[in-house]
């Protein structure tokens, strides 16, 4: 499954701190935190694949702040799980960005904020990294017939908390997002 098309692929960014001053040619939107922009969006002419770039915490002690993290499934307490079907041409096409160490894993989603203790039960579970977006929004595209892949760059290593690190780290989160944004871009202009 390739993107050939500008037209086939829809860019959601997750936070506006860090997708502001960031550029593309490619189709985007702002879910805004916690995807509450979503709510009334939906639309019958979506392109057939969306990709979810953010930020996320680091979980697994080998996850690093500006590793770009993509999930071959999301999870979130009580719900099913969210297999993304995009995951594979994702790693396949940001897997040449030199510049970044990409990994895959599982993500989970949850309501606040994970620190130190949070991340540490979460490791015990096999989780690669925790955000607060993720999952809402790739449940909303696949129910309305979209192909999912999400990217999200770490900005919180496991034995940080995220409220320690994150405004000295959100200029080298929209670094790596240009990066991934200009990769995608190769790929399907």
């Amino acid at each position: 499954m390739f993107v050939k098309k500008r037209h086939e692929l829809l860019i959601v960014f997750t936070g506006e701190k860090e997708s502001r001053g960031l550029s593309t040619r490619l189709l985007w939107i702002d879910a805004g935190f916690k995807a509450r922009k979503l709510k009334n969006a939906k639309n019958d002419s979506l392109p057939g694949m969306c990709i979810v770039l953010g930020s996320a915490g680091g979980v697994r002690q080998d996850v690093r702040p500006g590793d770009i993290v993509i999930p071959l499934k999301l999870q979130r307490t009580g719900e099913p799980d969210v297999l993304l079907e995009a995951a594979e041409w994702l790693m396949a096409t940001l897997g040449k960005q030199r510049s970044s160490n990409v990994i895959q894993g599982i993500m989970v989603t949850v309501d606040e904020s994970a620190g130190v203790q949070k991340k540490q039960e979460l490791a015990l579970d096999g989780i690669t990294a925790v955000d607060m977006e993720a999952y809402h929004v790739a449940r909303f595209f696949q129910q309305q017939g979209s192909r999912v892949g999400v990217a999200k760059v770490i900005t919180d290593a496991a034995d940080e908390n995220p409220e320690d690190v994150y405004a000295l780290r959100l200029n080298m989160v929209r670094k790596k997002m240009q990066d991934v944004l200009a990769v995608l871009e190769e790929a399907c202009l």
